[in-house]
């Protein structure tokens, strides 16, 4: 059973998302979110949750600079990937298998959320009347 839509896995499955941010734009969009993230960073090492993470670009950055970081995906390939990474890094990062609107942490687990690609779609409730 997939965490998300048959189409969007095959989509994440048929193609490269372990070198899309090599290519291309990919190395431009790659350090900009990076000056992004830097900005709204506290001056300590925190805990954060890279959701969406795809294959650990973010999330292997992210620990090198001494956070500790919760990559959560719902690719079982992209896991694959970002496990390997993690694996060979100085500071390794947790892959989790998850999506964006069931997350597998506890309350308050977390310092920080980063959400690259995942689009949530929430109803709120009705207001009382």
């Amino acid at each position: 059973m997939s965490l998300i839509d048959k189409s969007i896995l095959d989509f994440y499955t048929q193609h490269s998302e372990d070198t899309r941010l090599q290519v291309g734009l990919g190395p431009l969009e790659l350090e900009r979110n990076k000056d992004l993230i830097v900005r709204y960073l506290p001056d300590y090492p925190c805990r954060i949750a890279d959701v969406g993470g795809g294959t650990g670009h973010y999330a292997h950055w992210l620990a090198s600079l001494g956070h500790t970081v919760t990559l959560i995906d719902p690719v079982p390939r992209h896991l694959v990937q970002a496990r390997r990474k993690a694996a060979r890094a100085r500071r390794s990062f947790d892959c989790v298998l998850g999506e964006a609107r069931r997350l597998p942490l506890s309350r308050a687990a977390v310092d920080v959320v980063i959400l690259h690609g995942p689009c949530l779609f929430y109803a709120s409730p009705s207001p009382p009347d």
